[in-house]
């Protein structure tokens, strides 16, 4: 004979109907709220945005009164590096508190506005990162070469990725294979470019014999205001 137990039934239906809530694809509006882990924007709901691997609110403030609420928005950029000649890097960058990373506009092609990011580090090596996207506003001497999102597949023009570790690697060299992936687009002032890269860059010489380094990463940069001379 089978016995039954009122409260062990109970909470069976319970864990039952939990269940059943939180299966994926039950409840659409159950994903990409605030907080949730993310890995693109379009995964998060509305206006939020995928920051950090967690969908957050642009508008979102610093901190309330108690400092509990989300923490301030923020410009950084995560690589990691692995050379043909064994050297392994990875880095993960906030640059939000450093203006000097940062070259948006350039007087010499004004009204035309570039930009790019860049970084010399001493340490655990000698190197320069360069995020360069190429004239973002253009002009017509010089036309826009990088304008909206998309899959950027590397090219003699940017976007672009270039590092100096000893050797010179960039994804302009012919023979360089991968892409950056722009998911969100500005040209703006406070506007975001935010984005993926991955692929292999070749050294930048003219030896037939060229070394090559692996890259991969991400960014999302806040725009600065425009350098003196630049229109808006």
């Amino acid at each position: 004979m089978i016995s039954f137990h009122p409260l062990r039934n109970i909470a069976l239906a319970l864990v039952a109907a939990t269940t059943m809530i939180s299966c994926p694809g039950d409840d659409a509006s159950g994903s990409g709220v605030a907080g949730e882990a993310c890995t693109s924007s379009e995964e998060c709901l509305g206006d939020l945005r995928c920051i950090s691997g967690v969908c957050a609110d642009l508008d979102a403030s610093s901190g309330d009164a108690e400092g509990d609420a989300t923490p301030a928005l923020k410009s950084y950029y995560k690589i990691k590096i692995t050379t043909q000649l064994g050297q392994e890097y990875e880095f993960d960058r906030d640059i939000s508190e450093k203006p000097n990373a940062y070259s948006f506009g350039s007087t010499h092609i004004a009204p035309a506005v570039s930009f790019a990011i860049s970084e010399d580090l001493s340490w655990p090596a000698t190197m320069t990162l360069i995020l360069n996207f190429g004239i973002v506003v253009g002009s017509t001497r010089f036309p826009v070469q990088t304008d909206a999102p998309g899959d950027y597949s590397f090219s003699s023009d940017p976007p672009e990725i270039d590092i100096i570790i000893g050797l010179r690697y960039r994804s302009t060299v012919a023979g360089s294979t991968g892409s950056v992936n722009i998911t969100e687009y500005s040209n703006q002032t406070d506007g975001i470019m935010a984005g993926t890269f991955k692929g292999r860059l070749l050294q930048d010489t003219t030896k037939a014999d060229k070394k090559w380094a692996d890259v991969e990463g991400e960014f999302r940069l806040i725009l600065p205001i425009k350098e003196q001379g630049q229109p808006g």
